[in-house]
């Protein structure tokens, strides 16, 4: 999941360097915590096994402002990282929160 992430900003980092530069990459987290559940659903049903609706609601609020902020942190490099080495942090932090 990473990977492929990282993969679609690189094909659109003009465009993202544009809303981080202009301010507005905090925008981008409405449309990340919009996908989340989704994504949650897909990917780890697991952290929805025996807890209430409202823990993931929180979860993916938390997860989403992280990536944002990874994210943020990414584009701020120069040189950026490649999408294997940022899927590979990505998976690190994932395996741990």
């Amino acid at each position: 999941v990473g990977l492929a992430i990282f993969r679609t900003f690189t094909e659109h980092l003009p465009e993202i360097r544009a809303y981080r530069e202009s301010g507005r990459l905090l925008s981008l987290y409405s449309s990340v915590l919009e996908d989340m559940p989704r994504l949650n659903r897909e990917y780890h049903p697991q952290k929805m096994a025996g807890r209430p609706e409202h823990f993931l609601f929180f979860d993916e609020a938390y997860n989403s402002g992280g990536f944002i902020a990874l994210l943020g942190t990414w584009l701020s490099e120069d040189p950026i990282r490649s999408p294997e080495e940022m899927a590979e942090v990505y998976a690190a932090i994932m395996s741990y929160t």
